[in-house]
């Protein structure tokens, strides 16, 4: 890379990357005020000057301009590579609030996205109250020996059976044969309640003793029932498991497990809950599970963002990995980055107005830190910058296609969360409306086992004036996995 490129012209000028070419100009002019050496007699000016120079003369002409956006990507030394998608091309000059959605991706940068894997500390939580007796504890504990077989000579696995006590089976670091693992976990039996404190505090007291920014840090809970009573303390437990950058994913079996509480456990720590209707899969969840373990480049990403006046963050989703509603709380954790693809979310802002003298309009800056395994001692931070130009007509529309989709399937996940919100809110003829309509979006997008779901659902709340625990399951998780990419869902079909 040549020392020009290294200095980015953008950050010399002072500019955003999408600069018009009057801001270029702008820009040009008062650097050459500032550093001419006919006015500032620094021993430095002149070399200054001339680079300020050479970054206008490069970024004013469309078409070197062009050479040179292209070659600063290639040659970046980054580990992360940040892309901004806005939903129209400039604000309208209005008195009145206008939405703004910013899609906003990170990736690995192909120079160093092959880094070796990083090893694990894992710990799983497994539910061992009496509703897990049979077919679903031997489930579960086939699962867990099939992940003990796969693990790499670095790897470091804890495993904690819960009820209304927890029990350490396997305790992190000890060097235990895998035949013993496999032995301790056999002799797992179902008994007692459901108190996930004790399986989470047990589990955290675990994967400190061997934590390190060098391992992928990961809790995996499996449970099929409420706990009662601890929800607050699981909660703040969550909060130090966020801190030490341990996430947590939780997996919910059957219908009787509290899915509010899961999700806002696991959003706590950038982490996500499944839904796991059939006892079977099990299996093949936990495998993809430690599959995109396997496959992380980044860890611990969190984003602060500082809003300009005038401008409110209404929503935050991630779209990809592990589609998830965001919490509202700052720093937002948004979990990992994969080395084969892109970690994604999707920001809704409203911006009160745009007053007419208004050129650009910075809606929101802040930072992005993550963790790097394979550079822990170097945690990276990139400042995020998110603006847009003004203009007197009303802009388009139609947002950019990748926003499109997403504002589309979105729309299809707050359908279900206001039929839930209106059912509970005893609003029986508004919910059964709702899941009427968010049924007929389904069949459009020939989900038909869905639509069905949400047609039957419509007709209980008739009946009953509730929503069935599998129906609601069905629904919301069904309509968040929409929230990935057309692509990536693809992808993962058998």
């Amino acid at each position: 890379m040549s020392s020009t490129l290294k200095l980015n012209y953008y950050n010399l000028l002072g500019i955003p990357a999408d600069a018009t070419p009057e801001e270029i100009r702008r820009a040009y002019h008062d650097a050459a005020l500032q550093w001419h050496p006919d006015v500032n007699r620094d021993a430095e000016a002149n070399e200054k000057f001339l680079l300020m120079k050479q970054a206008y003369e490069t970024l004013s002409n469309p078409a070197t301009r062009k050479a040179y956006d292209q070659e600063l990507l290639e040659n970046s030394e980054e580990p992360l590579l940040t892309e901004i998608l806005y939903s129209r091309p400039h604000l309208s000059i209005l008195d009145e609030p206008q939405l703004l959605y910013v899609l906003l991706s990170f990736a690995a940068n192909p120079k160093v996205a092959s880094a070796p894997a990083a090893p694990l500390n894992v710990c799983l939580v497994l539910d061992k109250s009496t509703s897990m007796q049979g077919v679903r504890m031997d489930t579960v504990k086939e699962a867990a020996i099939e992940m003990v077989r796969q693990l790499g000579p670095k790897d470091q696995i804890s495993i904690i059976a819960f009820s209304d006590r927890a029990e350490v089976l396997v305790p992190s670091g000890r060097r235990m044969e895998r035949s013993s693992m496999e032995t301790q976990i056999k002799m797992m039996r179902a008994s007692g309640g459901t108190e996930i404190l004790q399986g989470l505090q047990a589990g955290y007291d675990e994967m400190v003793r061997f934590l390190s920014g060098s391992y992928i840090n990961h809790l995996i809970l499996i449970t099929d029932g409420r706990t009662y009573g601890d929800e607050d303390q699981c909660l703040q437990l969550a909060e130090r498991f966020a801190a030490q950058g341990i996430r947590i994913t939780g997996m919910g079996i059957g219908t009787e497990w509290n899915d509010v509480f899961l999700d806002e456990l696991t959003g706590k720590t950038g982490g996500a809950s499944f839904f796991i209707s059939r006892t079977g899969d099990i299996r093949s969840l936990l495998q993809e599970k430690f599959d995109a373990l396997r496959h992380v480049f980044a860890e611990r990403v969190s984003l602060n963002l500082k809003m300009s006046e005038g401008v409110n963050l209404i929503s935050i989703y991630r779209i990809q990995p592990e589609p998830t509603v965001l919490s509202g709380n700052q720093p937002f954790r948004l979990g990992s980055i994969p080395k084969d693809s892109k970690l994604s979310i999707l920001m809704e802002f409203s911006v009160r107005k745009v007053e007419s003298e208004t050129s650009r309009v910075k809606v929101a800056e802040g930072e992005v830190e993550v963790s790097l395994p394979f550079d822990a001692l170097h945690p990276y931070k990139a400042s995020i910058y998110l603006s847009r130009l003004t203009g007197s007509e009303v802009s388009a529309n139609i947002p950019p296609r990748p926003i499109f989709q997403a504002l589309s399937q979105i729309n299809l996940y707050r359908m279900q969360e206001r039929a839930r919100q209106e059912a509970a809110a005893g609003k029986v003829q508004e919910a059964s409306v709702r899941l009427q309509r968010l049924a007929t979006e389904l069949l459009s997008l020939g989900e038909v086992e869905l639509a069905h779901t949400a047609i039957m659902e419509a007709e209980r709340i008739q009946q009953t004036q509730m929503l069935s625990a599998e129906g609601e399951k069905r629904i919301k998780y069904g309509t968040r996995a929409f929230l990935l990419p057309s692509g990536a869902r693809e992808a993962d079909e058998p």
